[in-house]
């Protein structure tokens, strides 16, 4: 219980949301919580701190509407994760915290998030990169034992920079002392935002909104190909460089292929639908999605025959061109055969992919096929009847 004016007592019991993962951070705050029950117990108070817990892993929208129904209902957590910040201060579940006393915190790390003039959020915590270097690599490539040792104190004092460091990794990698000169820690992901800000890009402006840092991401990549790929470019006869999409574009239209298009996400959907449309039929172009610790998804491109299938909820006819997804599980298997060691399922990806393929040159196909086809008088098939003419010749 507690009275106007004095120390609460009793249980206080606290309901603590968060949503998708690193749930170490809601973690921390009940490490936190017993802690502080350690302290009043030593202390001889009356008070104890008890949390009920809500994880949940779905869409940020649909989390930040459910604590606004919550709060609404009375019902409402008293710590939880957030997202869409503005729109829980608007609904009043934001507390002010702008007399925080911010000498308390390391100088530097103390950036709240600002709504009309009133500080509501702050960062949960401030990740430190660690930067390891091998002493034995080192004097492997002719470094004293006096050069080691005074590297991080140089490095500390700015008089060794990040440039200079880079450069350093490149030696120590082209002289056979390490395979790698630079590696990031063991996980998934390179710790792409921490490198990206090292190398000057930006992804919060000073309002805190998010903002894409075009010219920081080109010297994120540039400063990759020109430390690690360079020179094996050249001497495979490869040509990098950055453009803008509307370049690329009209490169591509021109082109008969033989390159890596990097893009942005969105500008990678719309974009691959379009060459491939271009080129002939989006029914023809299927994607692999590869993930940094070795996961794999292959797909067809989604939504392209939407006319298509609301007839044949109908109970209409159509001639839906399927080789891209034909295409999509036969990578899939195949990918599944390599990791199992089933060579019979890789043979059988093999074979199904040459029947599409011997179907289509021997004249029988839908209908987006035969519009563009220079074969003479091919055969137009339903979606059913072109599937099973590929089943004929498996």
């Amino acid at each position: 219980a507690q009275n106007s004016g004095e120390e609460p007592t009793g249980t206080i019991t606290l309901k603590v949301a968060h949503n998708m993962d690193f749930v170490t951070i809601p973690d921390a705050v009940l490490a936190a919580g017993e802690r502080l029950n350690e302290k009043y117990a030593a202390e001889g108070k009356d008070l104890k701190i008890e949390f009920e817990t809500d994880y949940a892993r779905i869409d940020w929208g649909e989390y930040s509407n459910n604590l606004i129904f919550a709060q609404k209902n009375g019902e409402g957590p008293d710590i939880f994760s957030v997202s869409d910040l503005s729109s829980l201060v608007e609904a009043g579940m934001m507390l002010d915290i702008s007399d925080l006393m911010t000498d308390d915190f390391v100088e530097g790390i103390y950036t709240p998030y600002i709504v009309d003039g009133k500080a509501y959020a702050m960062p949960f915590d401030l990740p430190v990169r660690v930067i390891y270097y091998n002493k034995a690599a080192l004097k492997e490539i002719g470094w004293t034992d006096e050069q080691i040792e005074a590297l991080p104190t140089q490095m500390a004092n700015g008089e060794f920079t990040w440039e200079q460091f880079l450069d350093l990794c490149k030696e120590v990698q082209d002289k056979g002392a390490a395979t790698w000169g630079l590696t990031h820690r063991p996980g998934a992901g390179s710790d792409f935002l921490d490198v990206f800000r090292t190398l000057g890009g930006e992804y919060y402006n000073d309002e805190g909104k998010l903002v894409f840092d075009s010219e920081g991401l080109q010297r994120f990549f540039q400063e990759i190909y020109d430390k690690e790929f360079d020179e094996k470019f050249k001497a495979a006869g490869i040509e990098y460089f950055y453009t803008l999409i509307d370049d690329a574009v009209a490169r591509v239209m021109k082109s008969e292929g033989g390159y890596i298009w990097a893009c942005k996400n969105y500008d990678g959907d719309v974009m691959s639908d379009m060459v491939s449309s271009a080129f002939g039929s989006l029914a023809m172009m299927t994607s692999v999605l590869v993930s940094p610790d070795g996961n794999y998804e292959y797909e067809a491109a989604h939504g392209t025959v939407q006319r298509h299938y609301y007839k044949h909820l109908k109970g209409e006819e159509t001639s839906t061109n399927s080789v891209a997804t034909i295409f999509a599980w036969t990578g899939a298997l195949r990918k599944r055969g390599e990791l199992d060691g089933n060579k019979e399922l890789m043979e059988f990806a093999d074979r199904l992919e040459k029947a599409t393929i011997d179907t289509i040159e021997a004249g029988e196909m839908t209908k987006d096929l035969a519009l563009i086809t220079t074969i003479e008088n091919p055969t137009v098939l339903n979606s059913e009847g072109f599937i099973k003419a590929i089943a004929k010749r498996l």
